[in-house]
């Protein structure tokens, strides 16, 4: 898979998590592409992203890339 068709399937899954925690469609803001478009190119696991949008929305009633940035751009605790 080349670059920019694994970028698109990063954010696509981004789209679709947060689609179903929002309970709508979702498409990604300019400021929120831009911002997994960076963790896709840092090589930040989906995985990752998709699990602090999961511990956000089960403490808060909303949930943004923006408001998940700390927890997924922290270290894990493997590598601190």
């Amino acid at each position: 898979m080349n670059d920019a068709a694994a970028l698109r399937a990063f954010v696509e899954a981004i789209e679709h998590h947060l689609g179903r925690l929002r309970g709508r469609e979702v498409v990604l803001s300019p400021p929120d592409f831009a911002l997994a478009r960076t963790w896709h190119a840092a090589g930040i696991d989906l995985a990752r992203v998709l699990a602090a949008l999961d511990d956000h929305a089960a403490r808060h009633s909303t949930v943004s890339l923006s408001a998940v940035r700390r927890s997924v751009e922290a270290k894990p605790d493997a590598e601190a």
